[in-house]
């Protein structure tokens, strides 16, 4: 809505969304285009070992897939083993010619990194800021670039998403962010960026990880194309269409 405004010139307060769905939940209405193509992605697919060859694979697959109906969905192959079936049992023919990196290891203080850029300063996310953040995953703009450390249930960290304008400051935000991590945090740090982005790979050479696996993308339809410059880590519910 804030880009629709813009568009006809007109500028209310920075938080009138905010404040109108909050004095009427039911009182605001859009139009939305039904022409454009719908995306779905697999992000997670697997069976417990003991509990494989009695039907709980096909069957989640089967009720995920109908969920997801005759949208353009897209996956990641942990093989090419996997990738032929997705391929010639599933339809997923439509192959994209980049490839996720998989990178892991211990956060290692560099003075390689950079450490600062002069003009950009740097802020923790917070509700005052996370609007802006939001619309520049959507690519308004407002902000430079973000990167977050998440905590998965290995305890392990993962950087996810790291998106920037462009190298130096993606390289800024992580460096300033790992240096913030507590010592038991550092020692399994994950990364996952595309192949295509030569400065990411660089970025996690870097940080001290090593390259553990690639993964190639297909899709049902067509191979969604975006902005990859920007990418540095995934992921993001935007990725695919920035």
């Amino acid at each position: 809505m804030k880009n629709l405004w813009t568009s006809i010139e007109w500028f209310p307060h920075k938080h009138a969304n905010e404040v109108m769905i909050k004095a009427d939940p039911n009182g605001i209405f859009v139009a939305e285009d039904t022409d454009s193509e719908d995306f779905a992605n697999i992000g997670a697919y697997c069976v417990r070992p003991e509990y494989r060859g009695h039907g709980i694979g096909q069957s989640l697959w089967n009720t995920g897939m109908a969920h997801m109906g005759d949208r353009n969905i897209g996956l990641f192959a942990i093989s090419d083993k996997m990738l032929a079936i997705y391929r010639d049992k599933h339809n997923f023919k439509h192959i994209a010619n980049r490839q996720l990196v998989l990178m892991r290891g211990s956060f290692v203080p560099n003075k390689g990194l950079i450490d600062r850029i002069d003009g950009i300063s740097l802020a923790v996310i917070s509700e005052d800021n996370i609007l802006d953040v939001i619309q520049y995953d959507r690519h308004v703009n407002e902000v430079s670039g973000f990167c977050f450390l998440l905590n998965t249930t290995s305890n392990a960290t993962m950087i996810e998403p790291l998106y920037a304008d462009n190298e130096q400051i993606a390289e800024l935000l992580v460096n300033k962010c790992c240096q913030q991590l507590p010592q038991n945090r550092t020692q399994n740090v994950n990364y996952e960026c595309w192949d295509t982005n030569n400065s990411a790979q660089e970025i996690g050479n870097k940080l001290g990880l090593i390259e553990l696996k690639r993964e190639k993308n297909a899709f049902t339809k067509k191979v969604m194309i975006g902005n990859m410059d920007k990418m540095f880590g995934l992921s993001s519910s935007l990725f695919f269409a920035s």
